[in-house]
């Protein structure tokens, strides 16, 4: 087990015993810190299709992006705090909902 410490790895399965199964290595009652993976940021290229607002009680507008310019998205009309590919959040136009894959 030494080996293992300070490495990463995914959490396959958790059964009811309490048995984690991590990378085809199996651990009962062993006791890790787990973080939570951190969704990468999308990257969006010039002319993409958006969805943009300012804060998460704002409906969300559509927009073709631009550019960031310190953390703001820059589109075709205004620059925007929040920025969201259109593909895939359709349902949200117009909407101040969250998009399901946004776990904050």
């Amino acid at each position: 087990m030494n080996s293992l410490v300070g490495q990463t790895g995914e959490v396959v399965s958790v059964d009811k015993r309490i048995i984690v199964r991590f990378s085809k290595i199996c651990f009962l009652f062993f006791y890790f810190v787990l973080e939570k993976a951190k969704k990468p940021e999308p990257v969006f290229k010039p002319f993409d299709k958006v969805l943009v607002r300012d804060k998460d009680d704002e409906i969300w507008r559509c927009n073709l992006f631009s550019h960031t310019n310190e953390g703001i998205y820059v589109c075709v009309i205004h620059a925007w705090e929040q920025c969201i590919p259109y593909e895939g959040n359709e349902h949200l136009v117009g909407t101040t909902g969250k998009p399901e894959a946004d776990d904050s």
